[in-house]
């Protein structure tokens, strides 16, 4: 085995740029790579969407809308699973907070369960992750969302749901 048993001193800006501890830490909501997605299914108000990958005849995979409900058939075209995958990857927290069963998440985060979600499958409908959408917080771009897989809620930028130009979507 080769063995440094020198000691380095290094110069104070190299020091000053090292990340710490916390700056590394996986801040993801939903941990997944986005080769496992396989199907989405999102639902708010009386709108519903499950989209899943379909191989062609090429082996390509592409999204395919299985169902839909009280969506123009024109806005759906605007809809990218691709999208929705992804903004959900690169959604970071900006702070967690744990579950409280005392605390009424409807009316402090305007989290209500299978009102407002996001749900991703893998292959055999295995449910990756679910994030459900609550309300935006007063004078700031961020939003409460819920992932009860891991009996969290977290504040994330508002953007990451907003970019998924969901027809007649509103953030409350």
């Amino acid at each position: 085995t080769n063995r440094i048993d020198d000691i380095l001193e290094m110069p104070d800006y190299i020091y000053n740029n090292l990340l710490k501890a916390d700056e590394i830490r996986n801040k993801q909501i939903v941990i997944f790579s986005q080769e496992m997605v396989k199907k989405i299914e999102i639902k708010y108000g009386d709108k519903y969407i499950l989209a899943e990958k379909v191989k062609d005849k090429k082996g390509i995979e592409n999204w395919e809308y299985k169902q839909t409900k009280n969506i123009d058939k024109n806005k759906i075209k605007n809809i990218s699973m691709y999208t929705v995958s992804s903004e959900l990857f690169n959604s970071d927290y900006k702070e967690k907070i744990k579950e409280d069963e005392k605390i009424n998440e409807k009316e402090k985060y305007g989290i209500e369960k299978d009102d407002r979600f996001i749900r991703l499958y893998e292959a055999n409908d295995k449910v990756i992750g679910t994030v459900l959408i609550g309300s935006k917080i007063k004078d700031k771009d961020e939003i409460y969302v819920k992932v009860p897989e891991r009996k969290e809620i977290y504040i994330i930028e508002s953007r990451h749901i907003t970019n998924l130009s969901l027809p007649d979507f509103e953030i409350k």
